[in-house]
């Protein structure tokens, strides 16, 4: 998704890419005022296909974009979008575990329990106005509303644990289950705010924001629906035989139509509901900077439902603090909490979900010097959240979503880059990372464990040279390495043994600036996993080896 304004010149970028995998996207942008600098019209859209290094996985988007921005006035704009995203995608299930949960099965990186019939389609129709109007130097109101619409269905495979439902538990048949499911989705938002701004030249300045927003929301779920004869051992998988024919685990019509579907072709309705919801919530962020703006402070709360009630875990607060005593440094202090409604009921004890509350703190400092070619950046922050839904499959086949307890999250990122000239930049950083479950009266066995995906140490090192002269002029050649420990692939009590590797990676760029016909033109080969390191990363799939891509945009 690209969210961009109508310009008030006439302008247009094209740009494309290919690399590994059948990787293509394609892109254009195109700005035209209509009527003189009171109509302006911005026309975007893009096409994306790629595989990936797992068998029969593929995704396809097609996005379009056109934008008109009305200009009745000096002071006054209005913007209206419509935003259309067709997403296909033939998913990847996962990769195979032992039984009981406390191991992987040694599969190559290409192995896909998915197959290729399966599918998961999504239509999204996003349309947005947003007027701003300058009621004066001091004085400016915002209002933005937004429906969204959303279509999604799916056809895939339920499970990746060997020797259950109804498949022997010889270390190497999984069972062929099938499920199918549909959603569609609507919702309508809408957020207004006035900003007041006032003060004392550079004495001292204040802005003050007073938001309300309004969200509702619709959701009609079938399913997800267990198609019949494959919950029984009857169709069962050998792991090992990567030659055996899907195709008979999949000689099935695609999903019913969600209006008109025949339960009796299931044996188990799994889930599905009508959800209706809504909230509201008002807001007020107050921004006070004295002595030339080098003590600025920022006060806000966020009040739910009910505007009046203080106590109400709805009410969430945000203080924050900086000091700038002079150009190169800054000092800053944060504190904010969240809270975030959530739909649905947890399916194995029929109640409704908590919303998803948080509490953050973080401190640190930023420092520039030599005209800005060195820089340090660090901070310290302690994370707290509750109420996370993840999903859970201790029961074979059936997994379902649950609120995760409390998790908490605290370390230190560091970053530094420096350009000892305008050709040479280089960019290191450090973030280390200790995060884990404190409390889960469900699953208390989780108490104490990693949560999923956060490794404790990462580190990321980049450089690059830029030709700005001589027969290498508008070249430029990069390079990095990423290194990151082990880390916990799933988020789920039966399945606490299963980790991430730890792995170092290393990447490479080639960039060529010019011009084409007239034209500014940008060419950039990106090469990625240089050395073909084989390791897991988000929720334990193997990440892509050594892959390529090329693009080109030019500017009119």
């Amino acid at each position: 998704t690209i969210s961009k304004r109508p310009l008030r010149d006439a302008r247009a970028s094209v740009r494309a890419t290919v690399g590994s995998y059948a990787k293509r996207r394609a892109e254009i942008d195109v700005n035209r005022p209509i009527v003189g600098d009171k109509l302006l019209f911005r026309f975007l859209a893009a096409y994306d296909h790629f595989d990936t290094h797992r068998d029969f996985e593929n995704t396809e988007n097609v996005w379009i974009n056109p934008v008109v921005t009305w200009i009745p006035f000096a002071k006054v704009n209005l913007t209206v979008r419509w935003e259309r995203n067709q997403h296909r995608h033939v998913p990847v299930n996962g990769l195979p575990i032992n039984n009981p949960q406390t191991a992987w099965v040694d599969v190559p990186i290409s192995w896909n329990n998915a197959g290729p019939a399966v599918f998961e389609d999504m239509d999204v129709d996003a349309y947005n106005a947003d007027l701003q109007v300058e009621i004066n130097e001091r004085i400016s109101f915002r209002n933005q509303t937004t429906l969204v619409k959303q279509d999604r269905e799916e056809l895939r495979r339920a499970i990746n644990r060997l020797g259950v439902s109804g498949a022997p538990n010889d270390g190497r048949s999984l069972a062929a289950a099938i499920n199918y499911g549909y959603e569609r989705r609507e919702s309508f938002s809408n957020k207004a705010e006035l900003v007041i701004e006032f003060g004392n030249g550079s004495a001292w300045e204040n802005k003050t924001l007073i938001g309300t927003q309004y969200n509702d929301s619709f959701v009609r779920q079938v399913g997800p629906l267990r198609i019949p004869g494959f919950t029984t051992g009857e169709l069962t998988h050998d792991v090992f035989t990567l030659n055996r024919p899907f195709e008979q685990y999949y000689a099935i019509a695609p999903g019913p139509n969600w209006l008109q579907f025949d339960a009796s072709r299931y044996t188990q309705v799994l889930g599905g509901d009508l959800q209706e919801g809504s909230d509201s919530a008002t807001y007020i962020v107050n921004h006070l900077w004295f002595r030339d703006h080098m003590f600025h402070l920022q006060a806000g709360v966020r009040f739910g439902d009910d505007l009046f009630d203080f106590g109400s875990e709805e009410t969430v607060p945000q203080v924050g603090f900086v000091f700038q005593p002079n150009k190169q440094w800054s000092f800053y202090a944060l504190y904010n909490e969240s809270y975030v409604p959530q739909r649905g009921t947890n399916q194995q004890t029929g109640e409704p979900f908590p919303p998803q509350v948080g509490e953050a703190k973080e401190i640190g400092f930023k420092a520039e010097f030599l005209e800005g070619r060195v820089g340090v950046n660090a901070a310290y922050f302690d994370i707290d959240r509750s109420g996370i839904i993840r999903r859970n499959t201790s029961i074979p086949g059936l997994p379902f979503d649950e609120a995760s307890g409390l998790e908490n999250s605290t370390g230190f990122e560091f970053e530094a880059y420096w350009s000892p000239n305008r050709n040479y930049r280089i960019f290191a950083g450090y973030t280390n990372l200790d995060a884990v479950v404190v409390s889960n009266v469900q699953f208390p066995t989780m108490v104490g464990t990693p949560t999923q995906n956060a490794p404790e140490h990462k580190f990321t090192l980049f450089n690059k040279y830029t030709f700005n002269d001589g027969a290498l002029r508008g070249f430029s050649f990069g390079g990095g390495v990423i290194a990151q420990s082990e880390s916990q692939s799933f988020a789920q009590a039966d399945r606490l043994e299963l980790k991430n590797e730890s792995f170092i990676r290393l990447d490479a760029s080639i960039g060529y600036s010019t011009k084409v016909f007239g034209r500014p033109a940008n060419f950039q080969l990106n090469l990625r996993n240089l050395l073909d390191e084989e390791y897991r990363e988000i929720q334990a799939r193997f990440a892509p080896p050594f892959n390529w891509t090329l693009s080109a945009d030019i500017r009119f």
